[in-house]
């Protein structure tokens, strides 16, 4: 946490005060899933139920060289999208997971 500067001003609404970090809740796969909804926008994402089974990664991720694999409650993971499929359905073993396209930026130098 950071320090809270003097001239820093709380909502007169939020009681009682909170300045700290958000609840853990805001970082939760559900919430994200909230935000994009709400906004519209967001990475491609698909969330898969225990024990299923992927033959094939989704069209929705053709274009993507990684994918942000999260299982729920666990790390999350990159992999590349050529070789997930298999890490995927491994996952899927132990718990439900979230599966997002993630683009890497190249600089140019």
């Amino acid at each position: 946490m950071a320090p809270v500067a003097a001239d820093c001003q709380t909502l007169r609404s939020a009681a009682p005060a909170h300045l700290g970090p958000p609840i853990p809740e805001a970082n939760s796969l559900w919430f994200k899933l909230f935000v994009y909804s709400v906004v519209e926008s967001g990475p491609p994402t698909l969330v898969l139920c225990t024990g299923s089974r992927l033959r094939y990664l989704p069209q929705l991720f053709e274009d993507y060289d990684e994918l942000m694999v999260t299982v729920i409650n666990r790390e999350t993971q990159i992999l590349p999208a050529y070789s997930a499929l298999l890490t995927i359905n491994e996952l899927l073993c132990s718990g439900p997971l979230m599966v997002q396209g993630i683009r890497q930026f190249h600089f140019l130098e």
